[in-house]
């Protein structure tokens, strides 16, 4: 019932192109493996840590990166040191998935996430033969924007360059998330559509003052495009009182394809 968190062993390193001066690159940093237990072994009984499976941490280095995009993973080999392939189940699905928190450096030069299984690989995740690709997300100009000043609940809607930003329930809204909406006085409800990877902050401005959002939820996109709609909730006091919405986007947002492991 062990469980293993250590740092990639150098042999594993120095079988990655690791250059000091490449547009991309991309190396292991982290093995999580975690030996398989008995049924009915409790909870009590096991680490806080545990988690069946294995995880392998990639860092990637680039420049002007803000994230990964999570649906473009691909894995196309997961080999044992034997030579058998686990990339798939036996009902032929992925025996494999991101990780749920991609994480970005301040700067921008790393970007760091895991490809994460439910394989007993305890003693052999350091040693397995993986091979895929990511779509790594970059921009370096980031805008600032805001609407005019309108009703809260009124329903106005008013393009702001990419975006479409509606003061009120989303005109196309049928219902189905009427449960999440709070329809108090003292709340706003704001929807804005666009390419939603690109927005960094939302705010709400009343009386000069910036409000954030109390909770968010969305993003409602079509498949594969990024454009969707998200629906924020202020505290905004009562009365139909005016407010603008500032909010910064990436205007430049691009993706590049980077595969691993690099020759």
């Amino acid at each position: 019932m062990s469980w293993m968190h250590r740092q990639v062993p150098l042999a594993l390193m120095a079988a990655v192109a690791w250059c000091a001066d490449p547009t991309w690159t991309i190396r292991p940093v982290q093995v999580i493996s975690q030996a398989e237990v008995p049924e009915g072994v409790p909870d009590a009984a096991k680490t806080v840590m545990f988690n069946k499976g294995f995880s392998i941490g990639y860092l990637i280095q680039g420049d002007g990166i803000i994230g990964v995009d999570k649906e473009s993973l691909v894995i196309d080999q997961i080999l044992l040191p034997g030579g058998k392939d686990i990339t798939k189940k036996r009902n032929g699905k992925n025996n494999w998935e991101i990780g749920s928190f991609p994480e970005v450096s301040d700067d921008g030069r790393f970007c760091f996430f895991q490809v994460t299984s439910d394989e007993h690989a305890f003693g052999k995740a350091e040693s397995l033969d993986i091979h895929g690709s990511i779509g790594v997300r970059t921009a370096s100009d980031l805008k600032t924007f805001s609407t005019k000043a309108h009703v809260l609940d009124g329903g106005d809607t008013e393009v702001v360059d990419e975006f479409s930003v509606t003061f009120g329930r989303d005109p196309n809204d049928k219902g189905e998330t009427a449960f999440f909406r709070n329809d108090k006085k003292d709340k706003a409800t704001v929807v804005v559509s666009g390419m939603l990877d690109k927005l960094t902050e939302v705010v709400l401005m009343i009386a000069g003052k910036a409000i954030k959002s109390e909770e968010s939820y969305g993003p409602s996109t079509s498949a594969g495009s990024g454009v969707g709609s998200r629906t924020y909730i202020f505290s905004r006091g009562e009365g139909a009182v005016p407010g603008v919405l500032q909010f910064k986007f990436w205007k430049d947002l691009k993706e590049v394809v980077v595969h691993f492991p690099q020759k």
